[in-house]
């Protein structure tokens, strides 16, 4: 908790849904902790209505926002219960699971599937959850998110944030440069300006240090 006390933005815990008894005793113990904002209860594929319903019922008795992530092929028949149930937002969704051969072993495997392929389904996901749902439950975006212009197709089609995964493993900076970019900071590149005094991740911070530092070196040339 000390960590999180030291982050410069909320912290949203990510809770993973088994028992009620389990959910119940995790949310006790999430109130009293000042350092976490919200909560994420994440549910299992093939998860049963009732069941998930239950599990979202025990989570909202805490005093914290509770976003739910709902599993990919449950998405659309869980949406409504769970909202019934007390949930402050939804999450669009959980990663699907594929089969594939290991070329390691030579056998094939089972797994979640992760990278830009899922990005048209959970996006047609979020826009047709975001005309069938309440307009005042928030829908967060999530799955094959790997640029800017993905993440504002997501915001296009409905929801009112995204998370990114997968792209910060590949692309360390991007989650950075899409923050910026839905934020409005990315910094535009000056017509005359050289290689090495822009680049896309460029925010408004980043630019004037560099103008200052520059400014600094022509007065002491001067």
């Amino acid at each position: 908790s000390k960590v999180w006390a030291n982050l410069p933005m909320p912290v949203i815990l990510h809770l993973v849904g088994t028992t009620v008894a389990h959910i119940t005793r995790a949310i006790r113990r999430l109130d009293e902790v000042e350092e976490v904002s919200a909560v994420e209860l994440g549910l299992n594929d093939g998860i049963a209505e009732e069941e998930a319903f239950d599990l979202v019922e025990a989570a909202a008795k805490m005093e914290k926002p509770l976003l739910v992530r709902l599993p990919f092929y449950e998405t659309y028949k869980l949406a409504m219960p769970v909202i019934e149930a007390g949930a402050d937002a939804l999450v669009v969704s959980g990663a699907p699971r594929g089969t594939d051969r290991d070329p390691h072993s030579g056998r094939l495997v089972s797994g979640r599937v992760y990278g830009p392929l899922v990005k048209p389904m959970t996006l047609r996901m979020v826009g047709r959850l975001r005309r069938e749902i309440p307009a005042e439950i928030p829908i967060i975006g999530s799955g094959g998110i790997h640029s800017p212009n993905d993440a504002r197709d997501f915001i296009e089609a409905g929801a009112v944030a995204v998370q990114v995964s997968t792209a910060t493993w590949v692309q360390p900076r991007m989650l950075e440069r899409i923050a910026r970019d839905l934020g409005g900071w990315i910094t535009t590149r000056d017509k005359d300006a050289l290689t090495d005094e822009w680049h896309p991740d460029m925010g408004d911070t980043e630019a004037i240090q560099r103008h200052d530092s520059q400014r600094g070196s022509a007065e002491d040339q001067g």
